[in-house]
Protein backbone atom coordinates (compact mmCIF):
# COMPACT_ATOMS: atom_id res chain seq x y z
CA UNK A 1 0.00 0.00 0.00
CA UNK A 2 1.11 3.54 -0.76
CA UNK A 3 0.39 6.20 1.85
CA UNK A 4 -0.72 9.80 1.51
CA UNK A 5 0.13 11.67 4.69
CA UNK A 6 -2.03 14.66 5.56
CA UNK A 7 -1.06 16.94 8.44
CA UNK A 8 -2.65 19.92 10.13
CA UNK A 9 -1.63 22.00 13.12
CA UNK A 10 -2.84 21.95 16.69
CA UNK A 11 -3.99 24.97 18.70
CA UNK A 12 -1.89 28.00 19.48
CA UNK A 13 -2.37 31.48 20.85
CA UNK A 14 -5.99 32.50 21.37
CA UNK A 15 -7.38 30.33 18.56
CA UNK A 16 -10.30 28.14 19.66
CA UNK A 17 -9.76 25.75 16.73
CA UNK A 18 -7.43 25.08 13.86
CA UNK A 19 -9.27 24.49 10.60
CA UNK A 20 -6.14 22.93 9.06
CA UNK A 21 -6.57 19.96 11.40
CA UNK A 22 -10.34 19.88 11.78
CA UNK A 23 -11.09 19.55 8.05
CA UNK A 24 -8.90 16.47 7.63
CA UNK A 25 -11.47 14.36 9.50
CA UNK A 26 -14.60 15.47 7.71
CA UNK A 27 -14.58 13.72 4.33
CA UNK A 28 -13.42 10.27 3.22
CA UNK A 29 -10.85 10.40 0.43
CA UNK A 30 -11.75 8.70 -2.85
CA UNK A 31 -8.30 7.21 -3.35
CA UNK A 32 -7.21 4.38 -5.64
CA UNK A 33 -7.40 0.95 -4.02
CA UNK A 34 -3.65 0.72 -3.44
CA UNK A 35 -3.51 4.01 -1.52
CA UNK A 36 -4.30 4.69 2.12
CA UNK A 37 -4.58 8.00 4.04
CA UNK A 38 -2.75 8.78 7.26
CA UNK A 39 -3.46 11.84 9.39
CA UNK A 40 -1.12 13.57 11.81
CA UNK A 41 -1.41 16.69 13.93
CA UNK A 42 1.76 18.77 14.03
CA UNK A 43 2.56 20.93 17.06
CA UNK A 44 2.88 24.70 16.60
CA UNK A 45 6.43 24.46 17.85
CA UNK A 46 9.73 25.56 16.35
CA UNK A 47 11.53 22.84 18.33
CA UNK A 48 9.19 19.90 17.72
CA UNK A 49 8.29 20.15 14.03
CA UNK A 50 11.61 18.89 12.57
CA UNK A 51 11.63 15.76 14.73
CA UNK A 52 7.95 15.14 13.99
CA UNK A 53 8.62 15.26 10.24
CA UNK A 54 11.59 12.92 10.60
CA UNK A 55 9.42 10.41 12.44
CA UNK A 56 6.62 10.60 9.88
CA UNK A 57 8.98 10.10 6.96
CA UNK A 58 10.55 6.95 8.41
CA UNK A 59 7.74 5.04 6.68
CA UNK A 60 8.96 4.23 3.18
CA UNK A 61 5.35 3.69 2.02
CA UNK A 62 4.68 7.44 2.30
CA UNK A 63 4.62 8.71 -1.29
CA UNK A 64 2.65 11.95 -0.83
CA UNK A 65 2.83 14.47 2.02
CA UNK A 66 0.48 17.45 2.19
CA UNK A 67 0.81 19.81 5.14
CA UNK A 68 -2.10 22.15 5.84
CA UNK A 69 -2.00 25.36 7.84
CA UNK A 70 -4.59 27.98 8.78
CA UNK A 71 -4.51 31.52 7.42
CA UNK A 72 -6.64 34.62 7.04
CA UNK A 73 -8.65 35.49 3.95
CA UNK A 74 -11.32 33.65 1.97
CA UNK A 75 -9.32 31.43 -0.41
CA UNK A 76 -7.51 28.10 -0.32
CA UNK A 77 -3.90 29.09 -0.97
CA UNK A 78 -1.66 26.68 -2.84
CA UNK A 79 1.83 27.60 -1.66
CA UNK A 80 4.41 27.62 -4.44
CA UNK A 81 7.68 28.26 -2.62
CA UNK A 82 9.25 27.62 0.78
CA UNK A 83 11.98 30.07 1.80
CA UNK A 84 14.91 29.55 4.14
CA UNK A 85 13.96 32.42 6.44
CA UNK A 86 12.20 32.64 9.80
CA UNK A 87 10.37 35.50 11.47
CA UNK A 88 12.59 35.66 14.53
CA UNK A 89 10.05 37.76 16.45
CA UNK A 90 7.22 35.20 16.34
CA UNK A 91 6.58 33.02 19.38
CA UNK A 92 5.12 29.54 19.01
CA UNK A 93 2.60 27.71 21.22
CA UNK A 94 5.39 27.06 23.74
CA UNK A 95 6.24 30.75 23.94
CA UNK A 96 9.55 30.10 22.17
CA UNK A 97 11.13 31.89 19.22
CA UNK A 98 12.84 30.19 16.27
CA UNK A 99 16.37 28.85 16.76
CA UNK A 100 17.78 31.24 14.17
CA UNK A 101 17.09 33.40 11.15
CA UNK A 102 17.37 30.49 8.72
CA UNK A 103 15.13 27.44 8.74
CA UNK A 104 18.09 25.21 7.84
CA UNK A 105 21.53 26.82 8.21
CA UNK A 106 23.46 26.53 4.92
CA UNK A 107 20.36 25.13 3.20
CA UNK A 108 19.35 26.44 -0.23
CA UNK A 109 17.48 29.77 -0.29
CA UNK A 110 14.19 28.15 -1.32
CA UNK A 111 12.36 25.06 -2.56
CA UNK A 112 9.51 24.84 -5.04
CA UNK A 113 6.47 22.85 -4.03
CA UNK A 114 6.28 19.29 -5.28
CA UNK A 115 2.50 19.45 -5.62
CA UNK A 116 0.90 19.96 -9.05
CA UNK A 117 -0.05 23.57 -8.35
CA UNK A 118 -1.76 24.43 -11.64
CA UNK A 119 -3.80 21.21 -11.71
CA UNK A 120 -4.76 21.63 -8.05
CA UNK A 121 -5.93 25.19 -8.57
CA UNK A 122 -7.95 24.17 -11.63
CA UNK A 123 -9.56 21.26 -9.77
CA UNK A 124 -10.49 23.41 -6.78
CA UNK A 125 -12.01 26.09 -8.98
CA UNK A 126 -13.88 23.44 -10.97
CA UNK A 127 -15.37 22.28 -7.65
CA UNK A 128 -16.36 25.93 -6.98
CA UNK A 129 -13.91 26.28 -4.12
CA UNK A 130 -12.18 29.70 -4.04
CA UNK A 131 -8.48 29.07 -4.61
CA UNK A 132 -5.37 31.11 -5.33
CA UNK A 133 -1.67 30.69 -5.92
CA UNK A 134 0.51 31.99 -3.10
CA UNK A 135 4.20 32.80 -3.40
CA UNK A 136 4.85 33.25 0.31
CA UNK A 137 3.91 30.96 3.19
CA UNK A 138 4.97 33.68 5.62
CA UNK A 139 7.74 33.49 8.19
CA UNK A 140 6.02 31.51 10.92
CA UNK A 141 5.55 27.77 11.49
CA UNK A 142 3.81 27.21 8.15
CA UNK A 143 6.80 28.25 6.06
CA UNK A 144 9.12 26.61 8.61
CA UNK A 145 7.28 23.30 8.21
CA UNK A 146 7.03 23.66 4.43
CA UNK A 147 10.79 24.27 4.08
CA UNK A 148 11.76 21.45 6.44
CA UNK A 149 9.45 19.08 4.53
CA UNK A 150 10.85 19.96 1.11
CA UNK A 151 14.44 19.85 2.43
CA UNK A 152 13.87 16.25 3.51
CA UNK A 153 11.99 15.22 0.39
CA UNK A 154 14.73 16.63 -1.87
CA UNK A 155 16.97 13.70 -0.93
CA UNK A 156 14.29 11.05 -0.37
CA UNK A 157 14.33 7.83 -2.36
CA UNK A 158 11.96 6.82 -3.79
CA UNK A 159 10.75 10.26 -4.77
CA UNK A 160 7.90 11.58 -2.64
CA UNK A 161 5.48 14.34 -3.64
CA UNK A 162 5.02 17.04 -1.02
CA UNK A 163 3.86 20.57 -0.42
CA UNK A 164 1.88 22.99 1.69
CA UNK A 165 -1.69 24.31 1.52
CA UNK A 166 -3.13 27.22 3.50
CA UNK A 167 -6.82 27.08 4.40
CA UNK A 168 -8.87 29.93 5.91
CA UNK A 169 -10.74 30.16 9.17
CA UNK A 170 -14.40 29.19 9.16
CA UNK A 171 -17.02 31.57 7.81
CA UNK A 172 -17.98 32.73 11.32
CA UNK A 173 -14.48 34.25 11.63
CA UNK A 174 -14.42 35.74 8.13
CA UNK A 175 -13.24 32.66 6.24
CA UNK A 176 -15.10 30.03 4.22
CA UNK A 177 -18.09 27.78 5.00
CA UNK A 178 -17.12 24.49 6.61
CA UNK A 179 -18.66 22.52 3.73
CA UNK A 180 -16.38 24.29 1.25
CA UNK A 181 -13.26 23.76 3.36
CA UNK A 182 -14.10 20.08 3.78
CA UNK A 183 -14.59 19.67 0.04
CA UNK A 184 -11.12 21.06 -0.66
CA UNK A 185 -9.26 18.22 1.05
CA UNK A 186 -10.29 15.32 -1.21
CA UNK A 187 -9.82 17.50 -4.30
CA UNK A 188 -6.26 18.42 -3.27
CA UNK A 189 -5.45 14.86 -2.23
CA UNK A 190 -6.54 13.20 -5.45
CA UNK A 191 -4.58 15.66 -7.60
CA UNK A 192 -1.46 14.94 -5.54
CA UNK A 193 -1.97 11.18 -5.86
CA UNK A 194 -2.47 11.47 -9.63
CA UNK A 195 0.77 13.45 -9.85
CA UNK A 196 2.65 10.90 -7.73
CA UNK A 197 1.35 8.03 -9.87
CA UNK A 198 2.51 9.79 -13.02
CA UNK A 199 5.98 10.32 -11.58
CA UNK A 200 6.22 6.68 -10.51
CA UNK A 201 5.35 5.52 -14.01
CA UNK A 202 8.21 7.65 -15.39
CA UNK A 203 10.74 6.46 -12.83
CA UNK A 204 13.50 4.15 -14.11
CA UNK A 205 12.86 0.46 -13.49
Amino acid sequence: MKTILLSGFGLWGLEAYNSSWDILHENPLALPDDWQPRLHQLPVSWKKVPDALDELLRDSDVRVVICFGMCGGRTINVERIAINLNDIDREDADGARPPGENVVPLGPPAYWTGLPAAATLAALRSARVPAAESRSAGGFLCNFTFYHLMHRLAARKPATVGGFIHVPHYETEGGLPAEMLNLAVPVIAIEAVKHAEALMQKAPG
